[in-house]
């Protein structure tokens, strides 16, 4: 979920280049409740880092942080421009993945950042054939532009960088 959440920053007048701090932070959440702590998979903090390098890392911490100055009603119109239908709760654990997204949704919104910003609609059938192999009906690739080609060409960098870089 967290390249939604950067997507959404970006979109927003963030830069890959811009430093977010990779230190503890307290997150108050029902009056009476101890606050949440998340950690990152490392139980370890990197401190100052681009916005990029936190992504391509897989940071939870600065993933919070820019969810929460970017603001959750933003990540989740986000999210549903991508395509995401299932309800995503306004809590800042969605940053970091909490949200139960279906797959299905989830794979169709990443085929944005693979296209340079055009989602792909899944079609759960492929074609029907007669017996004897000849198509009788397949379905249109049904198509949605979803963000414009600079937004696009940074995410997709950030995610080639997970791999060449990342934690991928």
């Amino acid at each position: 979920f967290k390249p939604i959440v950067y997507t959404a920053a970006l979109r927003a007048g963030h830069t890959w280049s811009e430093i977010v701090i990779d230190d503890p932070i307290s997150v108050e959440m029902l009056p009476g409740d101890p606050p949440w702590e998340p950690q990152n998979y490392d139980n370890r903090f990197a401190g100052p880092m681009s916005l990029k390098e936190a992504f391509f890392e897989s940071r939870n911490i600065p993933a919070i942080k820019v969810g929460m100055e970017t603001g959750p009603q933003s990540v989740i119109q986000e999210a549903a421009r991508f395509g995401i239908q299932t309800p995503v709760p306004p809590y800042p654990s969605i940053y970091i993945g909490s949200a139960g997204v279906v797959p299905l949704e989830l794979i169709s919104a990443y085929s944005a950042f693979a296209t340079m910003g055009t989602r792909v609609v899944p079609n759960a059938i492929e074609r029907v054939e007669d017996r004897n192999g000849r198509v009788l009906w397949a379905p249109t690739a049904r198509t949605e532009t979803v963000m414009d080609w600079a937004p696009s060409w940074l995410m997709l960098d950030g995610l080639r960088d997970v791999v060449r870089r990342g934690t991928a």
